[in-house]
């Protein structure tokens, strides 16, 4: 397992607080285009984009929640031995329960109430909690392994919480590259059909 550096720990925390800037800057671009419309089954725009909020606020928050407040109990019995990485081991499976198909839970309905505006910014309140809750100097935690459950194979793996973070930062720019991909489609469509 490769050394998590300081350097590492500052990208992945700017990218972290990043996304609030690319979903303020999608906010106008998606208010012109029929955002929950839902294109031959796919997810609509909005689906998109609540799902981001979604895993946010389900799975990645209440997981780094639960290793900061371990973390921060000194006396805490979770804390395991170092295996020679620089990782101590949080918990057990038992401990934290983060599952690898938080999107399965998904339902879009629950979001069909809430205008773009509400859904961009209980995300990007959500946001600054987590950044809040990672603090400025996040290498302790984000060395630290968590225990990830897999719902479907009944399995679970550790990985360091560095590794959780960049696959939750992973996992936003694709929703949000599809978002985008989408408003620049029909914003093409419109300006060659005239509609």
């Amino acid at each position: 397992m490769r050394q998590i550096t300081s350097e590492d720990c500052d990208r992945l925390l700017a990218d972290v607080a990043y996304l609030q800037d690319e979903m303020n800057a999608l906010k106008p671009m998606i208010s012109a285009v029929p955002a929950r419309e839902r294109p031959l089954g796919q997810d609509s725009i909005i689906d998109m984009i609540a799902r981001i909020g979604h895993v946010q606020s389900r799975y990645y928050f209440p997981a780094l929640k639960q290793c900061r407040e371990k973390l921060n109990d000194r006396h805490s019995p979770y804390m395991g031995d170092s295996d020679g990485s620089g990782s101590e081991h949080i918990g057990s499976d038992n401990d934290i329960n983060v599952f690898f198909s938080q999107e399965q839970t998904f339902d879009p309905a629950v979001y069909d109430d809430l205008s773009t505006e509400q859904i961009i910014d209980s995300i990007s309140k959500g946001r600054n909690q987590l950044v809040e809750m990672l603090g400025s100097k996040p290498e302790k935690l984000f060395r630290q392994k968590v225990p990830l459950k897999h719902e479907k194979a009944g399995e679970t793996r550790e990985i360091p919480i560095y590794d959780m973070v960049s696959e939750m930062v992973l996992f936003e720019r694709k929703q949000l590259k599809q978002v985008a991909d989408r408003v620049l489609s029909i914003d093409l469509e419109k300006n060659t059909t005239g509609k």
